[in-house]
């Protein structure tokens, strides 16, 4: 026990941790950060008619996409890539709704009269 008191006089007294000196106050405490939301799916809805101009649709995934489609005469509106056939004429205008899960741009086209009306265009949510 006497060794032990006769070194530890021996030994000089640890030294303090050095801070910078620019720093004032105690060291700050990191903040928890949120991680930030994906966009909130939405729906998006267009009408589009044959004798109108050509329009685009632009949505993202994960979105709901709600097209009124009208005609003067009895057709069929076709987004082929998408499966998407309903029937349409003057008096009962087309409703489809597409869940928009596969990005790229797919032409809206009334079938019997080969017109393209318009498009929709799905890009990647952030």
């Amino acid at each position: 026990m006497g060794l032990t008191a006769l070194a530890a006089s021996l030994t000089p007294p640890p030294r303090p941790v050095q801070r910078n000196p620019a720093a004032t106050g105690p060291a700050p405490t990191p903040e928890a950060v949120e991680p930030q939301p994906a966009s909130a799916p939405r729906t998006v809805s267009a009408r589009l008619s044959e004798t109108g101009r050509p329009r685009t649709v632009n949505a993202r995934t994960g979105d709901t996409i709600e097209l009124d489609v009208s005609g003067s005469t009895p057709d069929t509106v076709v987004i082929d890539d998408l499966a998407v056939s309903e029937p349409v004429d003057p008096d009962s205008p087309a409703q489809v709704e597409i869940y928009a899960d596969m990005p790229g741009s797919y032409p809206v086209l009334l079938l019997d009269s080969g017109r393209r009306i318009g498009a929709v265009r799905i890009t990647r949510s952030s």
